[in-house]
């Protein structure tokens, strides 16, 4: 989440020229109902209002005429867009107890289908991501029992629906308006489980999505609105703790490098990890650092309701404090058929 897709965020941002985040942003440490509702009912109703207002959108296709990196980034949402043109609309087609590759796919194709309409006006990108929308809509549900799923697919539709919403005829505004009342936000609040205290990124992917769908109907239903505004207000701080800063501006995070296998770890030689299978050998070594300290995690049984098992699977990896400056490069050297040295043998 990645909110909706990476290029129409890009191109917005170019065309907005997105300002820095100031390095401290003071959070309130109550939040009153009756207060969002309010901020609410004097919110401006202007269609589009989620990630850019109408007259953003004007700037970026006037940014498209005047520069060629955002001409650049448009011509590859419409590339994509006409690729999409042809594809089948999505099914409800589960992968395990996951929906989330679904929901992803239906994400990617509305925000880009939608950003390719506002720019260029061509009917069949509003046609096609009017199908896409009407296909999730008629789900049977959006799977809450893993409730990503329905945070993505809910952003989803509240993107077209807020950037189509002039377009789209009033019979398919009311369903999906109608699927992401029911399918996510009233099922936000049936299923409000881990996810809603959540303190990693499942937090932000399914509040961000349970926002945009409140936003997108604040005007037919402001109460339901500020009550998952308010929701999302108290608990995202705890999902932000993962990057908070630490004493200073820039935020201190542990990077983990790792990789999934069916070959059986060796972590006993410093600076090294090898892998054996049916008799061969593979030594992993970090070059970034030789202090590097590998570890195995367990992936058969794993300890998160977020995670599926990988029966007869290990991950291996490494972690590592990121520098002040933010960035962190690693290099990994994979040498098949190393055998590590044996230990002589007293002479007898």
């Amino acid at each position: 989440m990645k909110a909706f897709t990476v290029l129409a965020s890009i191109l917005l941002c170019l065309a907005a020229r997105c300002p820095a985040a100031p390095s401290e942003i003071a959070h309130p440490t109550s939040v009153k109902v009756s207060d969002v509702s309010e901020a609410i009912r004097q919110a401006d109703k202007t269609r589009p209002r989620l990630f850019a207002t109408p007259a953003q959108f004007r700037r970026v296709q006037e940014e498209c005429r005047e520069s060629d990196m955002v001409r650049a980034v448009l011509d590859r949402i419409i590339f994509d867009a006409d690729q999409m043109l042809e594809f089948e609309t999505c099914r409800y087609e589960k992968e395990g107890r996951r929906l989330l590759h679904v929901s992803r796919n239906a994400l990617k194709r509305v925000s880009t289908l939608a950003m390719a309409f506002r720019m260029t006006g061509n009917n069949a990108y509003l046609k096609r991501c009017r199908a896409e929308m009407l296909a999730a809509a008629a789900f049977e549900d959006w799977n809450p029992s893993h409730f990503l799923d329905v945070a993505e697919m809910t952003l989803a539709l509240a993107i077209g629906y807020d950037w189509l919403y002039h377009e789209l005829d009033a019979e398919t505004r009311l369903i999906v308006a109608g699927a992401i009342l029911d399918k996510g936000l009233k099922t936000s609040l049936k299923h409000a489980g881990w996810w809603v205290r959540a303190s990693n990124n499942w937090g932000q992917v399914c509040h961000a999505g349970m926002l945009a769908g409140a936003l997108a109907l604040m005007d037919q239903h402001p109460d339901l609105a500020a009550e998952i505004t308010r929701r999302a207000i108290v608990n995202l701080p705890r999902s932000m703790q993962a990057v908070a800063p630490n004493g200073s501006s820039v935020p201190i995070t542990v990077v983990r490098w790792g990789m999934v296998t069916a070959a059986k770890p060796d972590t006993k030689h410093p600076g090294t990890l090898l892998l054996r299978q049916k008799g061969k050998t593979l030594r992993l070594q970090s070059l970034h650092s030789a202090d590097t300290v590998w570890q195995t995690y367990d992936v058969a049984t794993p300890p998160n309701p977020w995670d599926s098992p990988n029966k007869g699977m290990v991950m291996i990896g490494f972690q590592s404090a990121a520098p002040s400056s933010g960035e962190l490069d690693f290099e990994i050297l994979f040498t098949p058929g190393f055998l590590p040295p044996q230990p002589k043998q007293a002479a007898p």
